[in-house]
């Protein structure tokens, strides 16, 4: 007898997602894990931005393992939207 209980044998082993749902507010759009978001939200994005993330991005990374700056750059897309501003706006912001 086994001190663990064994997992059941109709469950498949978890595998790591291949997609999550865009991070902009409200949007219900899922998209694969290489993008940051969707691409009508992407393009609502300041180009220094749009930079900031792709230049700190790592493949395979999570949330958890991002560096600090994909974080910093992805809070400041996450206020971008939450402004509900897009490119000018975001010009005007001194972005």
């Amino acid at each position: 007898m086994t001190d663990h209980p064994l997992p059941p044998f109709n469950q498949p082993p978890e595998r790591p997602s291949t997609s999550h749902r865009c991070p902009a507010p409200g949007c219900p759009l899922v998209v694969p894990n290489r993008l940051f978001c969707c691409v009508k939200d992407w393009r609502r994005l300041p180009d220094d931005i749009r930079r900031a993330i792709w230049a700190s991005y790592r493949p395979g990374q999570t949330v958890a393992t991002a560096s600090e700056a994909w974080k910093q750059a992805a809070r400041q897309a996450m206020e971008v939207w939450k402004l509900g501003a897009g490119k000018a706006a975001g010009a005007r912001m001194g972005e």
